[in-house]
């Protein structure tokens, strides 16, 4: 980064421990800038290698989330997504007792998220029927296996400390949280193949999740209570540092 793009958006921002290099990333290509990956580069960085100080490191990015989130909000999506929400209500009213109306809206929210897109692509593409159920039953049922990986390393990571005590309340959700975690665990170690044993490596996914959500949650509390302190005029909320306006940041040269 030239010193002249560091500058020209205020460099790293003051008082942030964590998360200071995404925002500052972030506010360079709002500027203008083009982030690119150079093979070639390389850069040392100290592992945490026990698990207090792992457990801890993961916590401090959890907590930087909810910074990221009012400085960047266009960044995020919302907190609350419908379409995985409606499937796990639907399925947590099943294992409650209401039944098949229970299945039939998780089902039925799992289907649409995997179809619905899908007929909205295959629609533009010449010669294929109005309804292509074929196509739709096999490729939805592929994308539907595909959002439960995704949407269960999303559940783990960002709310797991909210669901352990949701299942002590209601033993009933047992299966279902346990079909979450399995599916993320799943999700993980297909995007990572990582070269351990799977019981090191649920170990370490599971202390992963507890402590990026423990933090997460600990941020958004923060933020929370900083609002609530500003509404009664006892104190302030930093400004989000924003690029100066107008201002524009030179593309770095190609990677050769």
């Amino acid at each position: 980064v030239r010193r002249a793009a560091f500058d020209r958006v205020g460099g790293f921002r003051e008082g942030w421990r964590f998360g200071e290099d995404v925002d500052f990333c972030w506010r360079l290509q709002a500027a203008g800038a083009g982030l690119f990956y150079h093979p070639s580069a390389a850069v040392a960085h100290a592992h945490r290698t026990r698990w207090g100080a792992f457990g801890q490191r993961r916590r401090a990015y959890g907590r930087s989330e909810a910074a990221l989130r009012r400085a960047h909000p266009e960044r995020f999506g919302p907190l609350l997504q419908v379409g995985p929400a409606l499937v796990l209500l639907g399925m947590g009213l099943a294992l409650l007792g209401a039944g098949w109306a229970g299945w039939a809206l998780g089902g039925g929210s799992l289907l649409g998220l995997a179809a619905v897109p899908l007929l909205r692509t295959l629609r533009g593409v010449p010669g294929v029927p109005r309804w292509p159920l074929g196509t739709l039953v096999a490729a939805g049922a592929r994308q539907a296996a595909a959002l439960c990986l995704q949407q269960g390393r999303r559940l783990n990571r960002q709310g797991l400390a909210l669901w352990l005590p949701a299942l002590a309340l209601w033993p009933a959700l047992l299966p279902l949280g346990a079909a979450v975690f399995a599916l993320g665990a799943l999700g993980e170690w297909l995007a990572r193949r990582p070269a351990i044993g799977p019981r090191a490596f649920l170990a370490g996914y599971g202390a992963e999740c507890l402590a990026y959500s423990l933090g997460r949650l600990e941020g958004f509390a923060r933020l929370g209570w900083a609002r609530v302190r500003q509404a009664a005029g006892r104190g302030k909320l930093a400004p989000a540092a924003a690029p100066a306006p107008g201002a524009r940041v030179g593309r770095p040269p190609p990677a050769p």
